[in-house]
């Protein structure tokens, strides 16, 4: 309740090539998958992994601290972890009785 967690596969792809971030409501998550060096094209009959550029958007709900958003990527996986504003965590209300 008190945050939203996002993973994505990134595999071949580099920590310090993604780009994440919190922009008009919605995370973002650019990258760049490049093809190895010693890797012939020409060679390949089927490439399940596609190189080049991708960016994924996602639609936030309101209440998001920006200030306290986390992104940490081990083993091709990126995740992102986006708090909720203290504010807007549900609360329990206890009903009284007389």
């Amino acid at each position: 309740p008190d945050r939203i967690v996002l993973r994505a596969d990134v595999p071949g792809v580099p920590p310090e090539s993604l780009d994440v971030r919190v922009e008009g409501g919605y995370l973002l998550v650019r990258g760049t998958r490049r093809q190895p060096a010693d890797l012939d094209p020409t060679a390949l009959s089927r490439v399940e992994r596609p190189f080049g550029t991708f960016a994924r958007r996602w639609a936030l709900p309101d209440g998001i601290d920006i200030d306290g958003v986390r992104a940490h990527c081990h083993q091709g996986v990126l995740e992102v972890t986006l708090r909720k504003r203290e504010t807007d965590i549900p609360r329990r209300i206890a009903v009284q009785s007389e």
